[in-house]
């Protein structure tokens, strides 16, 4: 096997390889939208300002940091 014959094979390897990795990523990207949507109407729904709430969210938070 020549030196060319072996460079046109990585070329074409690192093609195939990077053709993937796109396609991965895009199929990646495509099936996680929903779920990030889901989360940030979930986020924006809730009225964070409502004093209950940050009273019942603080104790957790201060025993967390405390185990941590």
């Amino acid at each position: 096997m020549s030196i060319d014959e072996l460079k046109s094979a990585m070329e074409e390897h690192v093609d195939l390889m990077s053709d993937l990795v796109q396609k991965i990523s895009s199929e990646l990207r495509s099936n996680l939208r929903p779920a990030k949507d889901n989360f940030l109407g979930f986020f924006h729904a809730i009225d964070w300002k409502v004093p209950t709430l940050l009273l019942s969210i603080s104790p957790q938070t201060f025993v967390f940091s405390y185990r941590v």
